[in-house]
């Protein structure tokens, strides 16, 4: 039996389809791939949030100056983490089982998709559960 040799694409494609079917708090968040930096380096995410009111008006009337809407921002600043559960295997060990790999990316993945989850839901417990919702008529 030949020996078998992955190339590092091939696994990272099955680890990343592994890791996002696996994590169970993906409808309760959007994951933005676009926000990725080095580990280390620090990203800032601002939170806008837009007021005003709304106004009826007559046919051709314009708008006045007390409905005007305003937006402000905060920023929070997060630390960019990288993720990584590594495992080892030899080259035997494939050529006898070629399961294996497969099956430690799925174990690898699980103990990642596990720690995410933990940590969404730490940063949940952290955020306010009181909304306030105004009607403006």
């Amino acid at each position: 039996m030949a020996n078998t040799v992955y190339a590092n694409k091939v696994l990272e494609a099955q680890a990343t389809e592994l890791l996002t079917t696996k994590v169970n708090a993906r409808s309760l968040m959007t994951i933005d791939n676009d926000l990725q930096e080095s580990a280390g380096m620090t990203k800032t995410v601002n939170k806008y949030t837009y007021s005003g009111t709304a106004e009826s008006l007559a046919v051709g009337a314009g708008s006045t100056a007390a409905n005007r809407g305003s937006i402000t921002y905060s920023g929070t600043d997060y630390t960019v983490l990288r993720l990584q559960q590594a495992f080892d295997y030899y080259d035997e060990d494939a050529m006898k089982d070629d399961n294996i790999v497969g099956f430690m990316m799925d174990g690898a993945s699980q103990i990642m998709a596990n720690k995410l989850t933990t940590d969404f839901y730490t940063a949940i417990a952290t955020t306010s559960t009181t909304h306030t919702i105004t009607n403006a008529d």
